[in-house]
């Protein structure tokens, strides 16, 4: 019944964003009054957030060190004549 109780709270339509959705999640725990399942659930949420964060800026890190032209980022070097990054 309780978890009935907390689906029947969602509004879910198309186009919605998945944080959009997450976001209704924790109001409708909140709101069912599990409060300690809501905290659990914001930490992963935020844990996960930073862990994106860290990835995407490793990845861009590692792009730029592999492209041809340092001061583009770019894999391609429009300067044929460059043959080494600034």
């Amino acid at each position: 019944d309780d978890f009935i109780s907390i689906l029947s709270r969602l509004h879910i339509s198309d186009g919605m964003t998945v944080e959009e959705i997450q976001n209704q999640v924790e109001t409708a725990l909140m709101a069912e009054r599990y409060f300690a399942v809501a905290k659990s659930y914001m930490l992963y949420r935020q844990k996960h957030a930073e862990t994106r964060e860290v990835r995407n800026k490793m990845n861009f890190l590692i792009n730029y060190c592999e492209a041809q032209n340092a001061a583009t980022g770019s894999k391609y070097d429009a300067n044929a004549n460059v043959e080494k990054k600034n």
